[in-house]
């Protein structure tokens, strides 16, 4: 595990001190009370810290992240020294943000963190952004991420998936996809 970046080391590290849910595919899922999606597929799901993650194959190899509702402040992750990761601001633009999710991204431990094609997408009924990431864990494993976003009345709502380019990333891609389309504030 040490060779895995600190963001997947911390995934790992939360997933296995928490308790585990099955994310049941054909029940709408509420996402800590500020949406819902349809799940699509049976996820494992793990609540730490306001931070949803689900997974089917472990969070080192594929994962969906839910940010709902991040502050003016607060960071997207989390790291031993709060200090050195950038934090979300209430006035921030897309483009703004998706700088925050790639310098966040690689201070947590990836390397050549790359984000391309930012455009305008609707997050359930508001108005948002998406974009697609790529990086590098430390051990050189190639992972591609899509990020789909929106901030609203000062907070931010963000949506990660990521996984190994080779596979797993395409295993679920589709599913994500409809995740995405499926938001519903609540």
């Amino acid at each position: 595990m040490r060779h895995l970046p600190a963001l997947l080391a911390l995934s790992i590290a939360l997933a296995a001190c928490s308790i585990h849910t099955l994310v049941d595919e054909n029940t709408r899922q509420s996402i800590a009370g500020r949406y819902s999606v349809d799940p699509q597929v049976a996820w494992s799901r793990v609540n730490q810290g306001g931070v949803e993650l689900w997974t089917v194959d472990g969070p080192a190899l594929e994962s969906i992240r839910f940010y709902p509702g991040l502050r003016d402040g607060e960071t997207f992750m989390t790291a031993r020294d709060r200090t050195e990761l950038p934090a979300f601001r209430a006035d921030m633009q897309a483009s703004e943000i998706m700088e925050f999710v790639v310098d966040s991204i690689a201070r947590a431990g990836a390397g050549q963190v790359q984000a391309t094609g930012l455009r305008p997408m609707n997050f359930g009924p508001l108005p948002g952004f998406r974009f697609e990431l790529s990086y590098l864990t430390d051990n050189g494993l190639e992972m591609q991420g899509l990020v789909a976003g929106a901030a609203t009345d000062g907070e931010l709502h963000l949506i990660v998936y990521s996984g190994a380019s080779l596979y797993y990333f395409p295993k679920y891609e589709d599913d994500v996809e409809r995740i995405i389309d499926s938001i519903e504030m609540l």
